[in-house]
């Protein structure tokens, strides 16, 4: 799960446009930090599920502030009078 939720995190950094892959990083880093906190560290890869979280929240940041402002220069771009 964790080593999912940092691949999805990078990918969601990359494909900005998409929120699937940051949304799925931030799920998969929550679920696999709980697994491993369940397992009592037996289990590796906490560093890994805590960068999937960051990297998939980054994403939806990045997300929102493209689609922000595509909306906004197709909306003032598209006229002369603005």
């Amino acid at each position: 799960m964790s080593v999912a939720a940092l691949v999805l995190g990078i990918v969601g950094i990359f494909l900005s446009i998409l929120f699937v892959p940051s949304v799925l990083a931030m799920i998969f880093g929550f679920v696999g930090n709980g697994q491993i906190q369940r397992s009592g560290g037996a289990q590796k890869g906490r560093g890994m599920a805590i960068a999937g979280i960051v990297l998939g929240a980054v994403g939806i940041v990045f997300a929102v502030v493209v689609l922000a402002f595509g909306s906004y220069s197709f909306h003032f771009g598209t006229n002369s009078r603005y």
